[in-house]
């Protein structure tokens, strides 16, 4: 048992050090009690145990680093596969403390295999206040991150919640459980243990719907929904004007009450006649939920009130309002058929993977990044990513420095240059809010966040702005985009540009301000475009903060089909070359669109004429499950998706990520309808940009805040693994680490 309240000199003896707490001699070894080959590997020699800060609040990893003598390092670096090993901290991975041949050790869980362990065997003589001091600093982290809060605010009884105590772990595994038998593909009638969120009193209001249906929670420990109470009662309530909470009662004990929004992840289940959404609490953890319905009228019933309650509340208008076939589209936009499976059991598609997507991701191949380390010591971190198109280089923007960097034959990042202090042409110093690469990489155009009516033009060659472009004396210039899909191909001069409530062709050849007349639509209200894309003929879907879409067959006239908001603004757009496919951009959720128009006697998209009343596209939500969302136990916030880009081919890949995971999604079986085809990688930090490499969908360049990489698509994997793997810190190349960026 611990000593609480002394150990408090010991957990400050690093205060100044990144490293909350560390044990630095030990063996780690790999513990597989089942192999008949090797039960008890060691994976270092010497090596030292961290506890570090994640790149999140309330996140921590716990890091094994190998540790070399004197020389020993050169010797080896041919023939190392890892030199470090890093856990995020969390209860799951119960750490409890013991000993190997008189020597003190700590255990802990292989979140990928439960049948496997891993052991850090620390040296004879360690101080037992350092161990204890140690294993503290563990209980502390992992009731941070289940409560989102400072430890500080925690009682010797709480952090005792977290001791995990292997043999009565033991004694209750003799007992039957539901992972000795086979995953059920539905929720199991089990009544669940999991531990219930806090729950809030219900609200008083209108009741707008109110259904009957099996309730059940998402148990990780089990990797499954298990029962909470059977024929409970589910009532949407109006509190206020466009307000409106989703309140579960059952034999008079309230089990939720929240308000609705988008932050709830929810999917409808037609196959299994259910709604699965999260559920987060105020110490910030997050909950995924189901409901089975038990009547199929009652069903459809929650379906249309609980999308009229989510768009009332996120546009602040009555429901009513809104055009007949316009409340179809929003409606149907909440109709997904996802499978209620187990979150961690394998997809039926991962075997059917094509060739070209990898071979056994068992397989971890080597991943290499490139750290910048600032001359200047700046505390600036990387802000936005750039991919070449025409030349094998990406470039990333930094403050006021931009970093080049090489893409080499073996697929990896190679440090070229830096660009500092990137100026205006009278020399005044600003950091790009919006780059992108123009007339066959040769160039770059800026944005300057402190000067929005006009562009900056960089020369590469010479790394230095050459030309301002006065855009328009009152119309800003808030976003810019390539005239046509592959128009940084060619030696193109024109772009389009965009306000929020204008769109316009910039043509840096004239002589004064930059803006074609007669190719600026502007509008009088506010309509808040937010971002653009545009097609190989150059058609633009223009989207807005507002949630809505406007798609125009070309510049200065009225937007051809306009589709209506949801009501989450849109960060994002990207569309195929051909223009029949968009996918948007949301905080918690990207939405796919089918532009073609099927009675058209001739192939014919929203581009090129309206939908008639009753054939507007049926919009598809791609999100992640809300089971998958609660293991991740942090919301989601997507950063702007995009397809592949090929000349050769059609798109395959959509690509984008939510704090330290980077996700993709089979685009050819999204189209088929598996709207929960996904890969996951998890890396150590936020993920700030990502977008495929030009001409491919096999490499993925990620941005990280410190860090830049190349990542094989093939190397993602399913859920069950991405989000239980250790995650392992990227190898710096060497000649690269030190790079003066």
């Amino acid at each position: 048992m611990f000593l609480f309240n002394s150990l408090g000199k010991m957990l400050s003896k690093n205060s100044s050090s990144s490293d909350l707490g560390i044990l630095p001699s030990g063996q780690l070894y790999w513990l597989r009690p089942n192999s008949r080959k090797s039960p008890r590997e060691c994976l270092f020699k010497d090596s030292q145990a961290a506890i570090r800060r994640a790149g999140a609040e309330f996140q921590y990893q716990l890091v094994i680093s190998r540790v070399y003598e004197e020389g020993e390092e050169e010797l080896e670096e041919g023939n190392l596969d890892e030199e470090e090993f890093v856990f995020l901290i969390d209860q799951q991975l119960h750490f409890f403390h013991t000993e190997y041949e008189g020597s003190p050790s700590f255990w802990w869980s292989n979140l990928e295999d439960e049948n496997q362990y891993f052991e850090f065997v620390a040296e004879v003589g360690t101080d037992p206040d350092d161990l204890e001091a140690f294993q503290l600093t563990m209980l502390q982290c992992m009731y941070e991150r289940k409560y989102r809060k400072p430890h500080t605010d925690a009682r010797d009884e709480d952090l005792k919640e977290f001791i995990y105590d292997p043999e009565a772990s033991v004694t209750a595994d003799l007992s039957p459980s539901p992972q000795e038998t086979s995953a059920p593909s539905t929720p199991v009638r089990q009544i669940s243990q999991t531990k219930v969120p806090t729950q809030v009193s219900t609200p008083e209001g209108n009741s707008i719907a109110l259904v009957k249906g099996d309730l059940y929670l998402f148990s990780i420990s089990h990797n499954t929904f298990l029962l909470e109470a059977s024929e409970a009662f589910v009532n949407l309530i109006e509190v206020n004007q466009y307000e409106y909470w989703l309140s579960i009662q059952s034999d008079g004990r309230p089990y939720i009450s929240q308000p609705v929004g988008s932050d709830m992840n929810p999917v409808f289940s037609n196959e299994h006649h259910s709604f699965i959404w999260c559920f987060t609490d105020n110490n910030g953890s997050v909950y995924s939920w189901s409901l089975k319905f038990i009547d199929t009228h009652e069903e459809q019933t929650f379906i249309e009130s609980f999308s009229r309650c989510m768009y009332e509340t996120l546009n602040r208008q009555s429901f009513s309002r809104v055009k007949s076939d316009d409340q179809k589209y929003i409606t149907e936009a909440y109709q997904e058929d996802t499978e209620m499976v187990d979150a961690f059991s394998e997809s039926e598609q991962e075997s059917d993977r094509s060739e070209d997507d990898g071979d056994d991701d068992d397989e971890e191949e080597e991943e290499s990044a490139v750290k910048f380390v600032p001359s200047n010591k700046s505390a600036e971190s990387n802000s936005q990513l750039a991919v070449g198109c025409k030349h094998d280089r990406s470039f990333v923007v930094r403050g006021n420095k931009i970093g080049v960097f090489k893409h080499t034959g073996d697929d990896q990042l190679e440090f070229s240059t830096t660009i500092n202090n990137v100026s205006t042409p009278n020399g005044k110093m600003f950091a790009p809010s919006k780059v992108m690469l123009h007339e066959e990489d040769s160039s770059m155009v800026l944005l300057n966040p402190k000067d929005s009516h006009s562009l900056y033009k960089m020369d590469l060659e010479y790394g230095k702005v050459v030309e301002e472009w006065p855009v328009h004396e009152y119309i800003e210039c808030s976003n810019f985009m390539p005239d046509t899909k592959f128009a940084q191909l060619t030696p193109h001069k024109t772009l389009v540009g965009m306000s929020h409530n204008a769109v316009y062709r910039v043509d840096p050849r004239l002589p004064h301000y930059k803006i074609v007349d007669t190719q600026l639509k502007q509008y009088v209200t506010k309509n808040d475009f937010s971002c653009a894309a545009t097609t190989e003929n150059g058609q633009i879907a223009v989207a807005s903060n507002k949630g809505d879409i406007r798609l125009f067959n070309k510049l200065g006239i009225n937007a051809k089909t306009a589709l209506p908001p949801l009501g989450d603004p849109i960060l994002g757009i990207d569309v195929t070359a051909s223009g029949r496919f968009i996918v948007a951009t949301c905080k918690t959720y990207l939405l796919l669109i089918d532009t073609m128009i099927k009675s058209a006697a001739t192939p014919t998209t929203g581009f090129d004429k309206s939908f008639q009343k009753n054939e507007k596209p049926a919009p598809k939500r791609l999100q992640l499950k809300p089971e998958h969302v609660a293991y991740m136990n942090e919301p989601v916030a997507f950063t702007p998706a995009k397809f592949n880009t090929s000349e050769a081919e059609d798109e395959r890949t959509i690509v984008t990520s939510t704090g330290p995971y980077v996700i993709t999604w089979n685009f050819r079986r999204v189209k088929q309808g598996r709207l929960d085809d996904y890969q996951i990688k998890r890396y150590t930090d936020t993920v700030v940009a990502d977008n495929f490499k030009f001409g491919e969908d096999r490499n993925i360049v990620v941005a990280l805040p410190q860090d830049v990489t190349m990542v094989k698509k093939k190397t993602l994997k399913s859920p069950v693994r991405a989000l239980q793997t250790p995650t392992r810190k990227l190898q710096s190349r060497s000649g690269i680490v030190n790079s003066p960026y």
